[in-house]
This record gives structure tokens, sequence and C-alpha cells, in this order.
């Protein structure tokens, strides 16, 4: 039979334990995953549908996608991971605000190729990709972030 009180903080009934090793290394493993969701569009989109795909540039503007979109999308990948981390660690109900967070990031995301005044073609296959690499990193974080939690209630990092 299981121990009621494993995966319980010291001091704190019901403290969730937070594993951030694990945390983080899910949240590395995302963001390749992230990374390779964009690749996988960039060569759909240019080498089979010959339509640019756009992204935002660091300069505001809009261009098509580069070495920098791939470290975009792990740094995206690594502000949800320490994003969930904290939430996973103070908040009262990590996962409720986790996802609507992401929602919203998603929405932010899917909409952003409309500001670009660019090609039908273009837009849509930008919405596609970004709404993939949305999901992806949402559902996998959701699913690593419950992977390293155990019990419920107030939160305690564990230390040593």
């Amino acid at each position: 039979m299981d121990d009621p009180d494993a995966g319980r903080g010291p001091g704190w009934p019901g403290a969730r334990l937070v594993h951030d090793g694990l945390l983080w290394t899910g949240g590395i493993a995302t963001a390749m995953v992230a990374a390779l969701v964009t690749l996988t569009g960039a060569v759909i989109a240019r080498g089979i549908l010959q339509v640019p795909l756009i992204v935002p540039t660091a300069t505001g503007g809009w261009g098509e996608v580069s070495a920098a979109t791939y470290l975009g999308t792990g740094a995206y990948t690594l502000a949800a991971t320490a994003l969930l981390y904290g939430l996973l660690v103070a908040a009262p109900q990590p996962f409720l605000f986790f996802g609507w967070t992401m929602g919203l990031a998603t929405l932010v995301m899917g909409l952003m190729p409309l500001a670009a005044h660019t090609s039908t073609p273009s837009a849509a296959i930008s919405i596609a990709v970004n709404l993939s690499v949305c999901g992806a990193v949402w559902s996998l974080l959701v699913a690593v972030g419950h992977a390293c939690v155990a019990g419920g209630g107030a939160s305690v990092t564990p230390r040593g």
C-alpha cells in the first residue's frame, strides 16, 4: 500500500513538492520539440508549398523564418517553463493559471500573422505553425508539470 505521507513537504500537511530538476529537463526537451515543430512548418511552407513563413523580427517588423526564430521558440518555451515552475511553487491552482496564460498566449500567437498584412497563404501557414508550436509547448509542459509534482495544497521546493 502507498504511504499516504509520501511526497508531503516538511511541516505542511498536503504540501506540494516540485521536482525542479525534472521540470527543467522536461522544459528543455519541450524547447527541442517546439524548435522542431517550427522547422517542420518552415520545410512545409517554403520547401513544399513555396509560401513564406512570416515571423516578427527584433526590430518590430516582419520577416521570414531564420535561425533566430528557432532560438525565439526555445526562449518562449523556457519562459513558459519558468512560469510553470513559479506557479507550481507558489500558486494555489497552478495548472488553472498556467492554462489561462498559455491559452491567451496561443491566441495572440495565432492572431499575430494577421497583423503583418501579408498574403493569405503566408498568413494561414504562419497561423498554423504558431498554433502548432503553442499547442505542443502547452500540452507537453502540462504533462511535465504533473509528472514533477507530488502531493497537493501548499508548495515546498525540496532542497539538498
